[in-house]
């Protein structure tokens, strides 16, 4: 910029004596400032000199000289802001912040369509489009962002865009660009925005008779993917038949439900349905199951309809099989986002008919579901099979190869019947992708310097869907798309786009706020729609984020049941892989949940199920194959794990199922290792800390209660929570503790000092009313008989505290007949 024109500019402000005169300046800085000579300290030094103070009497103000559009101050002020939309440091600055709240009053004033004649339309415009190159500015600033949702400016977008105001299009980019930074996030204190633009959303839905519904489906899909249960308001009760009726969704969600029953029961093609079989995935993802169930007009006596529900599972697994069975890949991998809704609905309704409120589903019901799922799931074993056999490989780690074994695995995790041949026959495959796909995803982690524990585990399927630009926007003034709808009388072009310096290009403007013309220097970017988001989401998730073996690990632990399964498994060596992902996700959940005594976080949550899940496994294959056992390495080093990191864990009760593992699985392998030439490899001092620990988990599962009708043996606190959980392992543990005994006379002092043989025969002492059950007996007898058989000392407590009558009464056979 020329000395000249600054020193002009900047001598004006000075001179400047009246709010009038500089009112005056002003319109000489705008045009300075929309020059395109004009450096960014040049543009800093002006703002200077007319300082926020100035401009934010000029937002704030009602007067305004006489013959002057009573918005012309606001226009001005506006216009200058406008101009600093590149400039981190402006967008950023507390002043600028403070007027969040101003351009959310000034976006509400946006003119709508039949106020475009109006006499002070040009300064709302004007005003509007300097608001929203602000706005969009922020969003690329992630503490802008957050400031745009706790000032609700995402609400004022959702109203421009519902009342179709000018800019309103371009509300909606904006909000699109938030989505893809913030996800359901953006929604935070935002939720009456959000009701509002589902709710206008969905009556466009309903009402279209023309092509425009199927859009509109798009346009829903873009919306509803970036929701969660938290952000909608729902009256989600224990559902069950008597109460289906308390069961209330938000009113946007049935009538997004009549539009969809509409669309999927009319004769339509595949390009109309994909998007309404997408919609009605994410809706059953977000809001549950239930929300496909016709219960409206059902009386409270009669299980809710589950037609519509039925038609869309027929309709998934009908599109599943025709893409899968019919197409190539070419076109399997055009239709991946169709694909992707499929798996997902199909993932929910075997979850709700395995572990939901399935008494709301006919026995005749669930064996429709089941029998057209049956099809769908042989149809994805067969593309699997094909993938398989690809010489070249390319499919092996392709993301829809993926996301097929994924879905796969929710199968297999239920379903431990049918299709087991063709399953066992992809066992090889599966064990090889997931094992490249998991070094694959470590090497990346390690190629950009991360720990392992920084290796997101995201939901593929859950998040195909994120309203994600088809690239990360480094502008989001250049993704949006360009105004399509503002004015039908309006003939000038206005969009957010800027020049090459950033800055509006306001042609013209004056004192009385008459036609300011702006046009966009850059074509507007292609606008982003549902279709792109979700294959741009279906071709990275996956393939960078998340480790398919997570959701094959209950398939497996059904499958290490199995003879031949077992076999398979380990002959393709996965108990080895298993041993590395166990490994990895200990150090996940360690380094994000340090303090194990406090809540945890969702991703820490997964860690403990899948290492829970691993445990499982690992405890099927040592009873099952317990010659390897002794020889395999990969079960050295699991034991010493378990003897190093257990006896931490055994306090802390959100991880008493977790522990429960490892104490029974340490057991089993203490036990294995006596017989081979490796026990004298363990760490006595580790061991005996281990059978401390052990101990003390099996020794606090049960206690005395007072009762009506006298003393009873019930179950302690943290246990009963998780019973169901723990007392197949609680069992089995002492078992394995009974039978190590004579093995171990360090296990026979570690129970003598803890001080459970007095407690357990106080327990049965006291139970005069004989309440514990035959099972947890027998349990007890067989520890105190092994501790009476093999110690002199248990032997003598238990007789000091009353064995012998204790036995008698409780007709303990064997333990009697060793006290004797």
């Amino acid at each position: 910029m020329k000395g000249r024109k600054l020193s002009k500019c900047l001598e004006s402000l000075k001179e400047a004596k009246t709010d009038n005169e500089r009112f005056a300046a002003l319109m000489l800085v705008a045009k300075v400032l929309k020059a395109s000579d004009v450096t960014q300290d040049e543009r800093r030094e002006i703002f200077q000199s007319v300082g926020f103070n100035f401009i934010n009497r000029l937002l704030r103000s009602e007067a305004v000289p006489e013959g002057c559009c009573k918005l012309a101050f606001k226009e001005i002020a506006m216009v200058i802001l406008g101009c600093y939309a590149t400039d981190t440091v402006m967008l950023t600055s507390t002043d600028m912040m403070r007027n969040l709240q101003v351009f959310n009053d000034l976006l509400l004033i946006a003119p709508s369509s039949t106020e475009m004649d109006d006499e002070d339309t040009p300064s709302k415009v004007s005003i509007t489009d300097d608001c929203l190159q602000i706005i969009a500015a922020m969003v690329d600033i992630p503490e802008t962002r957050e400031d745009l949702i706790d000032q609700k400016t995402v609400t004022c977008l959702c109203h421009m865009f519902i009342e179709k105001k000018y800019g309103c299009e371009r509300s909606f980019a904006i909000l699109l660009a938030m989505l893809h930074y913030n996800k359901a996030g953006t929604w935070r204190g935002n939720k009456e925005g959000l009701n509002s633009l589902l709710d206008h959303l969905a009556t466009q839905f309903d009402n279209a008779k023309d092509s425009s519904k199927f859009e509109l489906c798009s346009t829903l899909c873009t919306i509803v993917v970036s929701i969660d249960k938290s952000t909608v308001d729902m009256n989600k009760a224990d559902v069950n038949k008597t109460d289906m009726n308390k069961l209330t969704f938000p009113s946007w969600s049935i009538t997004m439900r009549k539009s969809l029953k509409d669309i999927l029961g009319s004769k339509i093609t595949q390009g109309m349905r994909s998007p309404a079989i997408q919609l009605a995935s994410l809706l059953v993802d977000n809001l549950g199951v239930e929300w496909a169930f016709d219960f409206q007009d059902t009386d409270q006596n009669e299980l809710p309809s589950p037609k519509f529900l039925l038609m869309v599972v027929h309709l998934v697994c009908i599109e599943v099989r025709m893409l899968l069975e019919n197409e190539d890949w070419t076109k399997i991998l055009e239709h991946s986002p169709l694909l992707s809704g499929c798996y997902s609905l199909l993932e929910r309704i075997i979850g709700y008919m395995t572990t939901g409120p399935t008494m709301l589903l006919e026995e005749k019901t669930l064996m429709q579901l089941h029998s057209a799922m049956l099809g769908a799931f042989n149809a994805v074993t067969c593309f699997l099979m094909d993938v398989a056999s690809d010489d070249s490989g390319k499919k092996n780690c392709h993301p829809v190869t993926y996301a097929s074994i994924r879905v796969l695995g929710s199968w297999m995790a239920e379903e431990t019947l049918a299709l087991n041949k063709e399953i066992n026959k992809l066992i090889p495959f599966l064990i090889r992708a997931s094992k490249e796909q998991f070094y694959k995803a470590m090497k990346k982690t390690e190629n950009a310097d991360l720990s392992l524990n920084k290796l997101a585990i995201d939901d593929p399927l859950n998040n195909m869907g994120e309203a994600t630009p088809s690239k990360s926007p480094s502008n989001v003034n250049d993704n949006m798309a360009g105004q399509s709808n503002e004015s039908s009388t309006d003939t000038e072009t206005k969009k957010t786009g800027k020049d090459h310096n950033g800055t509006a290009d306001h042609t013209s403007s004056d004192s009385t706020g008459k036609s300011i013309e702006k046009t966009d220097s850059k074509n507007a970017s292609k606008k982003v729609t549902f279709g792109e988001v979700k294959k741009e989401a279906f071709n990275t998730q996956m393939d960078q984020g998340t480790i398919i073996l997570l959701f094959l690990l209950p398939g497996f632990c059904h499958l290490s049941v199995e003879d031949k399964s077992r076999g398979l498994l380990l002959e393709n060596n996965f108990h080895e892989l298993l041993w590395e992902y166990f490994q990895f996700q200990w150090e996940s959940f360690t380094q994000e949940h340090k303090d194990l005594t406090v809540t945890m976080e969702t991703s820490a949550e997964e860690s403990l199920v899948t290492m829970t899940t691993a445990c499982g496994i690992y405890l099927n294959l040592t009873v099952l194959e317990s010659g390897m056992v002794t020889k395999d390495t990969t079960f050295k080093e699991l034991l010493h794990f378990i003897m190093k990191n257990m006896p931490s864990l055994v306090n802390i009760e959100p991880l008493l199922v977790f522990s429960g593992n490892l104490t029974v699985l340490g057991l089993m392998l203490l036990r294995h290792q006596t017989t081979s030439s490796r026990s004298q490899e363990i760490d006595q001092s580790k061991q005996s800390k281990f059978f401390t620990a052990a101990v003390h988990f099996l020794s606090r599962a049960h206690v005395m209660e007072k009762s009506k009708r006298g003393c009873v043996i019930v179950l302690s606190e943290p246990y009963r929570e998780s019973w169901s959980d723990l007392a197949e392992l609680w069992h089995l543990g002492m078992q394995v503790l009974c039978a190590s005994i004579p093995s171990f006379p360090v296990l026979q002092g570690t129970i003598l000092r803890s001080g459970w043989i007095p407690c357990v025969l106080k327990l049965l002492s006291d139970d005069k009313l004989f309440s514990m059950d035959e099972e947890t007996k027998m349990a007890y007898e067989s520890m105190l008989t092994q501790i009476v058989k093999w110690s002199s000392s248990g032997k003598k407590i238990v007789t000091e505290k009353g064995g012998k009558q204790i036995a008698s009464s409780h007709k303990m056979v064997d333990l009697l007949s060793i006290l004797q």
